[in-house]
Protein backbone atom coordinates (compact mmCIF):
# COMPACT_ATOMS: atom_id res chain seq x y z
CA UNK A 1 0.00 0.00 0.00
CA UNK A 2 2.69 2.09 1.27
CA UNK A 3 4.47 1.90 -2.33
CA UNK A 4 0.99 2.49 -4.30
CA UNK A 5 0.76 5.62 -2.86
CA UNK A 6 4.09 6.87 -3.03
CA UNK A 7 4.08 6.25 -6.96
CA UNK A 8 1.49 8.48 -7.69
CA UNK A 9 2.15 12.31 -8.47
CA UNK A 10 2.41 14.38 -5.15
CA UNK A 11 1.50 17.78 -5.14
CA UNK A 12 3.70 20.63 -5.37
CA UNK A 13 1.86 23.08 -2.90
CA UNK A 14 3.41 23.00 -0.01
CA UNK A 15 0.26 23.27 2.02
CA UNK A 16 -0.28 20.05 0.47
CA UNK A 17 2.82 18.36 0.80
CA UNK A 18 2.29 14.44 1.27
CA UNK A 19 -0.85 14.46 -0.97
CA UNK A 20 -0.88 12.38 -3.84
CA UNK A 21 -3.44 12.79 -6.96
CA UNK A 22 -4.78 10.95 -9.25
CA UNK A 23 -7.86 10.41 -11.57
CA UNK A 24 -9.48 13.40 -9.63
CA UNK A 25 -9.02 12.26 -5.91
CA UNK A 26 -6.19 12.76 -3.69
CA UNK A 27 -4.65 10.03 -1.23
CA UNK A 28 -2.89 11.08 1.67
CA UNK A 29 -1.34 8.65 4.54
CA UNK A 30 -2.19 10.26 7.86
CA UNK A 31 -0.96 7.74 9.96
CA UNK A 32 1.27 4.68 9.61
CA UNK A 33 2.82 2.49 12.04
CA UNK A 34 3.36 -1.09 13.63
CA UNK A 35 -0.43 -1.79 14.17
CA UNK A 36 -1.78 0.03 10.79
CA UNK A 37 -2.18 2.70 8.43
CA UNK A 38 -4.82 5.21 7.80
CA UNK A 39 -5.27 6.79 4.13
CA UNK A 40 -7.80 9.89 3.58
CA UNK A 41 -9.09 9.57 0.41
CA UNK A 42 -10.67 13.49 -0.87
CA UNK A 43 -12.36 14.28 -4.10
CA UNK A 44 -14.55 17.78 -5.16
CA UNK A 45 -16.80 18.07 -7.69
CA UNK A 46 -19.47 16.23 -9.54
CA UNK A 47 -17.60 13.29 -10.24
CA UNK A 48 -16.81 13.23 -6.04
CA UNK A 49 -18.22 10.02 -5.23
CA UNK A 50 -17.52 8.37 -8.27
CA UNK A 51 -13.61 9.06 -7.75
CA UNK A 52 -13.59 8.36 -4.38
CA UNK A 53 -15.44 5.10 -4.26
CA UNK A 54 -13.60 3.85 -7.22
CA UNK A 55 -10.19 4.07 -5.09
CA UNK A 56 -11.59 2.87 -2.06
CA UNK A 57 -12.33 -0.17 -4.30
CA UNK A 58 -8.92 -0.07 -5.07
CA UNK A 59 -7.19 0.42 -1.78
CA UNK A 60 -9.55 -2.18 -0.64
CA UNK A 61 -8.04 -4.69 -3.02
CA UNK A 62 -4.64 -3.81 -2.46
CA UNK A 63 -4.99 -4.27 1.35
CA UNK A 64 -7.00 -7.59 0.91
CA UNK A 65 -4.79 -9.22 -1.66
CA UNK A 66 -1.96 -10.36 0.40
CA UNK A 67 -5.10 -13.01 1.70
CA UNK A 68 -3.72 -12.44 5.53
CA UNK A 69 -7.21 -12.99 7.71
CA UNK A 70 -5.33 -10.79 10.45
CA UNK A 71 -6.05 -7.78 7.71
CA UNK A 72 -9.01 -5.50 8.41
CA UNK A 73 -10.28 -3.00 6.31
CA UNK A 74 -12.14 -0.10 8.02
CA UNK A 75 -14.13 2.76 5.99
CA UNK A 76 -15.22 5.73 8.17
CA UNK A 77 -16.98 8.68 6.35
CA UNK A 78 -15.92 11.87 7.75
CA UNK A 79 -18.34 15.12 7.22
CA UNK A 80 -17.09 17.66 4.66
CA UNK A 81 -14.41 19.61 5.89
CA UNK A 82 -13.18 17.44 9.14
CA UNK A 83 -9.69 16.90 9.13
CA UNK A 84 -8.76 12.83 9.12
Amino acid sequence: MREWVASLPESELPRERGRHYHGGATMEIVEDGPSGMRLALRSVGEDAFDSVSWYADVVADLVTEPGDPATTLTWTQLPFGAKP
